[in-house]
């Protein structure tokens, strides 16, 4: 899947989607604020199954994520986890990298660099 959303004033939103072997790697650009959220929250569990049962969520091209989007990643690593998979965040942002630790997202879902990294880590 391809998608790309701009609304007036908002900041652009574009995800991109590849199989590599039981993973899913979603690359996000832009931001996830309110007007994106619902999006994002119902496209990550279409992804997760027992013949995929992985995500890779590249965020090193995402500006800014809100609290919806904060508990889609949850849910989602929820979903995996009932799959007997794993969801792996692949960031380098600071901005980003922050928020995950103050909100303690980081405690649950490991986050490399790279999304060639959180594969590794997952095979």
């Amino acid at each position: 899947m391809d998608a790309s959303r701009e609304s007036l004033g908002a900041a652009t939103y574009a995800v991109s989607t590849r199989l590599e072997g039981a993973t899913h790697v979603v690359s996000v650009t832009g931001s996830i604020q309110w007007e994106h959220a619902d999006e994002f929250q119902d496209y990550l569990p279409t992804l997760i199954n027992a013949e995929t049962p992985n995500l890779v969520l590249d965020f090193s091209a995402l500006k800014f994520i809100n609290s919806s989007g904060l508990s889609a990643l949850l849910a989602a690593h929820r979903q995996a986890r009932e799959h007997g998979g794993e969801l792996r965040l692949a960031t380098k942002q600071g901005d980003i990298i922050r928020l995950l630790h103050i909100t303690r997202v980081d405690a649950l879902i490991q986050v490399h660099e790279t999304p060639e990294d959180a594969l590794a880590a997952i095979a």
